[in-house]
C-alpha cells in the first residue's frame, strides 16, 4: 500500500453501502510482517444514518489482505488500536500463514 489512493481502490468500504467520504488522510500500519495503510471514512451522508468505517489493507508481495470495520456512529480512528491488536494476534497470524501459503 503505497498511498491513500491505492487503499481507496482495494478497500471494501463500498460494501457498507452509500458513498464513502474519507475523514482524513490515512496512515501506515503493520500487521505481523506485512506493511500497509489504514484510513477512516464516513458512509451514508450526515445524521443518524451515518456509519463510520475503518479500512486497513496490508500486503505480502503481490497478495493484499483487507479488513473493513463498520463501527456505527463512533469515530473509527478510536477503534484502530483494538482492530490492529486483533489483526496482530496469533489467530490471524496462523490464518495469514495458511492462506498465503507460508
Amino acid at each position: 500500500m503505497a498511498d491513500d489512493e491505492e487503499l481507496d481502490r482495494v478497500g471494501d468500504v463500498d460494501l457498507v453501502g452509500g458513498e464513502p467520504t474519507a475523514i482524513g488522510p490515512g496512515g501506515p500500519v503493520a500487521v505481523h510482517w506485512m506493511k500497509g495503510r489504514s484510513r477512516s471514512y464516513a458512509v451514508g451522508g450526515r445524521g443518524p444514518s451515518t456509519k463510520s468505517v475503518l479500512s486497513i489493507a496490508v500486503n505480502d508481495r503481490c497478495d493484499v489482505v483487507v479488513a473493513t470495520i463498520a463501527i456505527g456512529g463512533d469515530a473509527p480512528a478510536a477503534h484502530a488500536e483494538a482492530v490492529l491488536e486483533f489483526l496482530n494476534s496469533d489467530l490471524v497470524l496462523r490464518w495469514a500463514q495458511t492462506t498465503l501459503g507460508l
